[in-house]
């Protein structure tokens, strides 16, 4: 156990437009906040100890006996999976808690009288976090970090996956800003007009996707701070807890979110080396006043539950610039939670100039990101060491700011998020791809700088991030499948039956992404409570699908009374109900505990539909025969349309969408695409109403013009 105090950080902040740029002693600044911040008190109780106070409400008596006014709140919230929950449990995150309403003062120096108890298993004092951000420099603003990073080179092979989550942890995000706003990721569970977008007519203060968050339909804010007086930043969301990531008082959290997930290519703003991934912004930093600045602070036991909110919810990548070289053991216990479920974490290794550890950079499973410039030279102010695992562009990087603004920021707190921004656009060339996987492939294609930073060889990690390189690497383990891939989506979550039986439903996607049709079978089953097969319950033979073709439908199960009571698995599976499985995909279900028979009597389903493919009534069983285009649709539209092209083979085909004066407005698809039928939504929604061209080019092949009019 590690019985330190709050300890002072060595980070350079920003300051941002409307203060003074003196330059003020930033280390006597956090300093100043240290001595009058009151710390947070977080116990680790033993299993049983954190059980009961879950459970009931009450504390064990030998810690009343210790903290007879204290009031204890849980550090992270039991998940709504059951799976979660399991591994939640086996991290140790269900051990923790807050300690409220008592007098901290006896235990600055020591945690002995705490860690003596039987009940308690440790003690610390949270650490508060800095933003890893320098002070705004003049400089030459422009998007270098994408060319050195090689982000043009991989973008003509891969352009991003909307379903790739990437997450920013921060200070908040302007989601309104028209560079942001269309990668925005929304929860389409809390989305109520289902428009993609947040709408107050959202908030009806239900937690309709039954995640444990109430309107949480752009990420929540983390933030529980009580900042009090003159220290209080005008205009400020402290504590408590809300569904609002705004505003974003700093600024930083704006930036970050623009490196890691901007709207690229939409003729306007900054890029993003992750094209066109979703961003789920989430806020644990707030600003903190002092005289003539403010600074972007957070307490870290509001950062670690934005980790578990991060990888409970969907996210595949996380980015996070803030940081202290207090290490919380708490905090390690919510990256190992994530990381068990599939997320890769990037930090910023800090600002300090030195080898110091920054924490949550050093946490075990936490890719740290020191910061390079436009000549692959270590930044000036970053922190290296041996304990670095990545370098990452961060001097002059452009991006977006509150205000539908756009700035340059300097600071490992840029890196992070380029870093980030690269490895979602690797996990978009496949989803499939592992954890351990994507890790290995951003580490693995660093470019060697050891020759511009000749006194700092194995102290800036592998190199400087490259994700041309990194593709390549993903390409060559994850070559195009030879078979279709299986999605399985329940209509509600959690997903119960009563002891008397019945129904849910959900959705089944199947996407054939081979360059040829494929003819498989399609089937669902269950694993019983006891861990024994049951099925199939529904099962179509010689399901047909074209190449790049994607089905989708809604289907319903009924579960007898007779079934026994327990936690079940659902599957979707593709392939031969003869063996072999060549994908699958599950969902949990939990039947109450009944009067039931002890063997399953008939379950009930739906019938399989026939194979159409999503978005078109008409899709073909074989490859298209010729180059064709498909007439945009709606056409005039209103913010968004769609057109599908046809290719009898695998070829090179760019789509893009100009103005009346010929100018390019959006790049909609650029790269080497599979034999099929593919379809592209062209997003309008920030372009002026007015006539465009949308064209269609296969070298050697097609050459496709066709006019949209788009009214608003």
């Amino acid at each position: 156990m590690k019985n330190v105090l709050l300890i002072g950080l060595a980070m350079l902040l920003c300051v941002p437009a409307g203060f003074a740029r003196s330059n003020p002693d930033y280390a006597q600044a956090k300093a100043d906040i240290l001595a009058q911040h009151t710390p947070t008190l977080v116990i680790e109780l033993t299993d049983h100890a954190a059980d009961v106070l879950r459970d009931t409400q009450t504390a064990p008596q030998d810690l009343n006996n210790v903290l007879s006014s204290a009031s204890y709140e849980p550090l992270f919230t039991v998940p709504v999976n059951p799976e979660h929950e399991a591994l939640w449990r086996q991290h140790g995150l269900h051990r923790w808690f807050k300690v409220q309403n008592v007098d901290v003062t006896p235990f600055r120096s020591s945690f002995t009288a705490l860690e003596s108890l039987e009940s308690v298993a440790s003690a610390e004092f949270s650490s508060l976090q800095f933003a890893d951000l320098t002070p705004m420099d003049d400089g030459n603003y422009n998007v270098w970090a994408m060319q050195k990073m090689q982000a043009d080179d991989a973008w003509d092979e891969q352009i991003g996956n909307d379903e790739v989550i990437v997450t920013t942890i921060d200070t908040g995000c302007e989601i309104t800003h028209p560079d942001l706003q269309h990668n925005i990721h929304i929860n389409a569970g809390e989305d109520l007009n289902g428009n993609g977008y947040w709408d107050a007519s959202d908030l009806n203060g239900v937690d309709d996707d039954n995640n444990g968050y109430v309107d949480d339909i752009a990420g929540w804010d983390f933030v529980s701070a009580t900042v009090g007086g003159l220290f209080q930043a005008p205009g400020e969301d402290y504590g408590p807890r809300d569904n609002r990531v705004w505003p974003d008082i700093v600024g930083h959290g704006t930036h970050v979110s623009g490196t890691t997930a901007s709207t690229t290519n939409n003729a306007g703003g900054v890029p993003s080396a992750s094209w066109n991934v979703s961003n789920m912004p989430l806020r644990a930093g707030y600003a903190y006043r002092l005289l003539f600045i403010i600074l972007g602070v957070g307490d870290a036991v509001d950062f670690a539950a934005a980790i578990q909110y991060a990888a409970e919810n969907g996210s595949d990548v996380v980015s996070i610039s803030f940081g202290g070289t207090q290490a919380d053991q708490f905090y390690q216990d919510a990256v190992n939670y994530a990381r068990s479920l599939g997320v890769l974490i990037f930090a910023s290794a800090g600002n300090s100039d030195n080898q110091v550890i920054n924490y949550p950079a050093g946490y075990n499973s936490v890719i740290s990101v020191a910061a390079t410039d436009v000549n692959d030279v270590r930044a000036t102010f970053s922190t290296y060491g041996t304990w670095v695992d990545l370098s990452a562009p961060g001097v002059n990087i452009w991006s977006t700011v509150p205000g539908q603004s756009y700035d340059s920021y300097d600071g490992t707190s840029m890196a992070s998020p380029n870093a980030a921004a690269c490895a979602a656009l690797v996990k978009s060339y496949n989803p499939s791809i592992t954890v351990a996987d994507l890790e290995s492939y951003m580490l693995g294609g660093c470019e060697n700088i050891d020759a511009e930073n000749p006194g700092y060889i194995g102290m800036l990690g592998a190199g400087r991030v490259n994700v041309y390189n990194s593709l390549q690497l993903a390409q060559a383990d994850y070559p195009p499948s030879d078979a279709p891939n299986v999605d399985l989506v329940p209509l509600t979550s959690p997903v119960n039956v009563n002891a008397s039986g019945g129904s849910f439903g959900y959705n089944v996607t199947i996407s054939n992404n081979t360059g040829s049709a494929q003819t498989f079978d399609a089937w669902t089953s269950a694993i019983l409570p006891n861990g024994s097969p049951y099925g199939p319950i529904i099962a179509q033979p010689n399901y047909s699908l074209a190449a790049g073709a994607t089905a989708q439908f809604t289907l319903q199960v009924a579960v007898p009374g007779g079934a026994p009571s327990g936690v079940y698995s659902f599957l979707a599976n593709i392939g031969d109900l003869n063996g072999p499985v060549a994908d699958s995909d599950h969902l949990i279900f939990t039947k109450v505990a009944g009067n039931e028979p002890s063997a399953v009597d008939k379950w009930e389903s739906g019938n399989w539909p026939e194979a159409v493919a999503y978005g078109e009534h008409d899709a073909p069983s074989t490859l298209p025969h010729t180059y064709e285009v498909g007439a945009a649709y709606p056409n005039p539209f209103n913010a968004m349309t769609t057109l599908n092209v046809r290719l009898p083979e695998a070829s090179r085909l760019t789509v893009t969408v100009y103005d009346v004066l010929g100018r390019e407005a959006l790049r909609v698809a650029s790269g080497s695409y599979t034999a099929g039928v593919h379809e592209f939504s062209i997003n309008a929604r920030n372009f002026s109403s007015g006539m465009y061209f949308v064209q269609a080019t296969v070298p050697g092949h097609l050459q496709h013009t066709q006019k949209i009019m788009l009214v608003k």
